[in-house]
């Protein structure tokens, strides 16, 4: 926990405990600088956090006060809260960027929280949220487990009780109105992609903690093992894009393409980027031993790609000659020269500017307890980091 968060959580227990009361002056920064051995600078960062919140002011030439129950509820009627598992780096800058805006031109008060990806976290800002009454929440909630329901649905359930509109991010939350990506749909995509590219052996790269990973392996794994099993019984229709490249004379013939094995998954463990690069170089280097290596793999996102790209090159590995790689979000990092990686575009702004589009229209009609739906299907942007097999090759 880094000293803005200590000073922060101190001066919230103060207020709730009644140690510092309403309307009363708080400790000076030098002093908060003293008890936690930090210098200025986090104290004033956990301050700004507080004003921000509508939970102190500061007075010119006085100090800072804890502000009246009354004056920040009054604040709140203003506020539009933005809760999102990170604030920064890879995607998520963009979309704070273009809710901020888009909540302003309203004439209301972005509150942006981050839940750092733990449901406590997520829970302990929603209680918060609840007391404090925001006008609306835009929430990407935390979904540890892809079948079950969010840890903090009961809180939501709450909230929304209160009377407080929920935008729900990310994720299809079964009764509240939700704005996500067609992922299942990109990772059937991801795997019809594949195979026209002459791909015979493949696997799926995620992990537990977010639910659209889950979504995105498993649409891969059913559409590659559908197309495979469709052409073992013979039972491929027209409507499969490589059976129409089949009926159209190319070289997909079902009798080459019976040798397709099932999809494989890897399922990276839960943790920071620099655990997963261990269990990838294993899985590699079983597949080579084995002389099975799948010649593609699909990452549920752009990180886990590039830690795929990583292990492969330092076992000698190219890309996309031994191995082609489609990532998901098309993040900034992916698309200089020398990784090039083809990845779903995960539409940043375009997200941002819908759900407080959405949040707004619950507000104007007071249809709190309706299901609204808006589903977004990502652009797949092709790049250099898949090869295309020829097609004069027997599979």
């Amino acid at each position: 926990m880094s000293k803005a968060d200590e000073v922060y959580r101190w001066l919230l227990e103060q207020f709730t405990s009644g140690a510092i009361a309403e309307g009363e002056r708080l400790p000076s920064e030098p002093e908060l600088a003293r008890r936690f051995s930090s210098s200025r600078p986090p104290v004033r960062q956990a301050l700004a956090r507080l004003v921000h919140e509508g939970l102190v002011e500061t007075r010119q030439g006085k100090g800072s006060f804890r502000t009246s129950s009354q004056r920040g509820a009054a604040a709140a009627q203003s506020d539009i809260a933005v809760l999102l598992p990170f604030l920064s780096g890879y995607i998520y800058p963009e979309l704070v960027e273009a809710a901020g805006a888009a909540i302003r031109e309203r004439g209301y008060h972005a509150l942006f929280a981050c839940s750092e990806a733990s449901p406590a976290i997520e829970a302990e800002i929603l209680q918060r949220l609840l007391e404090r009454a925001p006008r609306g929440i835009i929430i990407s909630p935390v979904c540890p487990k892809p079948a079950e329901p969010s840890p903090n649905l009961p809180l939501l359930q709450k909230i929304r009780a209160a009377g407080i509109p929920i935008l729900v991010l990310d994720h299809d939350l079964e009764g509240f109105s939700s704005l996500f990506l067609d992922d299942y749909g990109a990772g059937q995509e991801a795997a019809r992609y594949l195979i026209e590219q002459g791909m015979r052996r493949a696997a799926v790269v995620w992990k537990e903690g977010h639910r659209p990973f889950y979504y995105r392996k498993q649409g891969f794994i059913d559409e590659w093992n559908r197309l495979v099993g469709a052409y073992k019984s013979g039972a491929a229709t027209a409507a499969s894009p490589v059976a129409a490249a089949a009926a159209a004379g190319s070289s997909y013939p079902a009798s080459a393409l019976t040798s397709y094995p099932a999809a494989e998954e890897l399922l990276l463990p839960l943790g920071p980027e620099s655990v997963w690069i261990e269990p990838i170089r294993a899985f590699l280097q079983s597949k080579l031993r084995s002389q099975h290596l799948p010649l593609a793999f699909f990452c549920a996102n752009d990180t886990m790609a590039l830690a795929v790209r990583a292990a492969a090159l330092e076992l000698g590995l190219q890309i996309p000659q031994d191995i082609s790689l489609i990532g998901f979000d098309d993040s900034p990092l992916v698309r200089i020269s020398e990784i090039s990686l083809t990845s779903f575009r995960y539409p940043s702004r375009q997200l941002g500017t819908k759900a407080v589009e959405l949040i707004f229209d619950q507000i104007a009609e007071h249809s709190f307890g309706s299901r609204i739906r808006v589903t977004i299907s990502p652009l797949l942007i092709e790049r250099s980091s898949v090869l295309s097999l020829p097609k004069e090759e027997p599979l």
